[in-house]
């Protein structure tokens, strides 16, 4: 299915709203119980590390889950340098979502393995990200990862670790998700707007209230709508209430949807043929 079918599909709009509202529940809870996993790119190298570690077969040193070959995943996804993978690593590890022992064939080499908080977190983000599919996708494809099944998990995100760069790809060129994703809390405050917006024509909430929702402080907020205004994103009412998504950012926030619909698909579909010879990490 291409881009525009997915945006054309009859349940689109029932599949953008679901995957709002997944997210900020989510979000929501990871703000309570793992809070250093909101911020994004500790969100996409804790997912790596889980991805690496469930692609990785003792027999095979070439598929372990090293910081090498992180750091190597993450240079080809252009998100972030060695040294940096390497600090949010050990702010990971401080938190107790990653251990790195010493593999019992090769003890020079360090792995990583994810702990069971963060496996559990990455768990129920995948059925955040991916449950609304099932809106367009009836067929029953994505109802395990929905239903937050470990194994479906499993192998979902070792096919998804062996083709991260797609699904930052469309970032790259969507300019104004690009501006917001790189701003601390810009993809939840996003979220949280869209979802009021669509659910009941505008967002009511202030920056203040906004900020207590996102757990950020009110100038963060203001800092980050500021910046998306000055690109023609938003819009601040002059009659009270909150600040308004234009037609640009809406238009830029289903093309990210859809192209992200696209390449999760053929993730999925990687993942299935791996059924079978699989067992849960």
């Amino acid at each position: 299915m291409s881009t525009q079918a997915v945006r054309a599909h009859p349940g689109f709009a029932d599949f953008r709203q679901r995957h709002l509202t997944d997210m900020i529940v989510e979000l929501e809870t990871c703000r309570a119980q793992t809070p250093l996993m909101i911020e994004a790119q500790h969100q996409v190298i804790g997912r790596l590390i889980v991805g690496l570690h469930c692609a990785s077969r003792h027999d095979q040193p070439q598929t372990w889950a090293t910081i090498a070959r992180l750091q190597t995943v993450v240079a080809r996804c252009g998100l972030a340098s060695a040294r940096s993978v390497s600090e949010i690593v050990a702010r990971l590890r401080t938190r107790g979502l990653v251990d790195t022992p010493r593999s019992p064939t090769d003890g020079r080499v360090r792995l990583l393995r994810p702990s069971i908080i963060l496996v559990d977190h990455d768990r129920r983000f995948l059925s955040a990200l991916l449950g609304g599919l099932t809106e367009i996708f009836t067929d029953g494809r994505y109802d395990a990862i929905a239903a937050g099944e470990p194994l479906a998990h499993a192998r979902y995100r070792a096919a998804w670790a062996a083709r991260a760069e797609e699904t930052v790809e469309p970032f790259r060129w969507n300019a104004p998700m690009r501006l917001l994703y790189r701003r601390g809390a810009g993809m939840p405050l996003l979220f949280t707007i869209l979802r009021d917006q669509y659910a009941q024509g505008r967002c009511e909430l202030g920056f203040g209230e906004l900020g207590e929702r996102l757990g950020v402080s009110r100038t963060q907020v203001r800092g980050i709508l500021e910046a998306g205004r000055s690109e023609g994103l938003f819009e601040f009412s002059r009659i009270g209430g909150g600040p308004i998504a234009t037609r640009r950012m809406c238009d830029a926030f289903d093309e990210l949807l859809s192209a992200c619909a696209v390449a999760y698909t053929a993730i999925l579909e990687d993942a299935e043929s791996t059924r079978g010879r699989m067992s849960s990490s």
